[in-house]
């Protein structure tokens, strides 16, 4: 858990978001909290107290489980699909990357 204000690493803020029970996905966007998508609940905010992400803190939670190479071909397209991992039940973990016209976003498909 970090302080208010600081946003916890991506791989924290997903184990985080597979602690809620139904949660589909997390979404992580320029100017706006983490998000869950929970089904029948819609997209809320994965923690009242996580800051709003800015155009740097998308980058370095993205660049914490994004390789550089791999990072500098999502760029280069405008976005990109990472398998980051098996969950628990053996189902794939993935990150989903796009530029839109705020920076970037992204979606972990839990």
């Amino acid at each position: 858990m970090t302080s208010a204000g600081a946003l916890p690493k991506l791989w924290d803020l997903i184990h985080e978001a597979t602690g809620i029970d139904g949660a589909r996905s997390l979404h992580l966007a320029v100017g706006r909290p983490p998000l869950v998508r929970v089904p029948e609940e819609g997209l809320r905010e994965l923690r009242p107290d996580l800051p709003i992400i800015d155009r740097n803190s998308i980058i370095v939670l993205l660049c914490g489980v994004i390789d550089p190479e791999r990072w500098d071909a999502i760029e280069a397209i405008g976005d990109g699909e990472i398998l980051l991992s098996r969950g628990l039940a053996g189902s794939p973990i993935t990150l989903n990357v796009f530029r839109n016209s705020e920076s970037w976003s992204a979606v972990v498909h839990l």
